[in-house]
């Protein structure tokens, strides 16, 4: 058994209109010691405009979108090709299956690459965020839930990591 832990820096939030511009993959045996590892950055497709907000919250700044290594295309085909080599693995992050997956699917068929990749050669997927989550609905006690400034539990992973003892800052998250 093995994971592949991943992330996407998008362009937007939308899949139909915005393409991944960092990718960070970590490929990891059953005891989490790292195998294999991808940090990943490519050039703005031409045709794609740039949520403000997308790149307010990334840190990525314009002139970095020029100057990138890869294309879109090739960092596409070097996430797929991690995917099928690393294959079985369960595929994992943080708010993955709604968010990263659908930009990933919609970018890798845009692309002419296997759109389902994350699900193909016996990979399973799993989000963490849905597990913190149930933790907290099942276990209270298991994991502290910071609460936002509404007022409300507040799930996002810098919060939930400082809650519980992790230093890792917003930016970093």
């Amino acid at each position: 058994m093995s994971f592949v832990i991943y992330d996407l820096e998008t362009s937007g939030l939308e899949p139909q209109w915005n393409v991944p511009l960092q990718s960070a993959l970590i490929h990891t045996d059953a005891e989490l010691k790292p195998l294999g590892e991808l940090s990943l950055r490519c050039r703005l497709p031409a045709h794609i405009v740039p949520a403000p907000g997308a790149l307010l919250t990334t840190g990525i700044r314009p002139e970095q979108l020029e100057q990138a290594p890869l294309s879109c295309c090739e960092m596409l085909g070097v996430i797929a090709r991690a995917l099928e080599a690393w294959a079985p693995a369960t595929i994992i992050g943080y708010n993955t299956l709604r968010y990263d997956e659908e930009i990933l699917r919609h970018a890798f068929f845009t692309h002419l690459l296997p759109p389902y990749a994350t699900s193909l050669n016996g990979h399973r997927r799993a989000d963490l965020l849905t597990m913190v989550r149930a933790v907290a609905m099942l276990e209270p006690g298991a994991i502290t839930v910071p609460l936002g400034a509404t007022g409300k539990p507040s799930f996002r992973l810098g919060d939930v990591c400082r809650a519980n003892g992790i230093a890792l800052s917003e930016d970093e998250a």
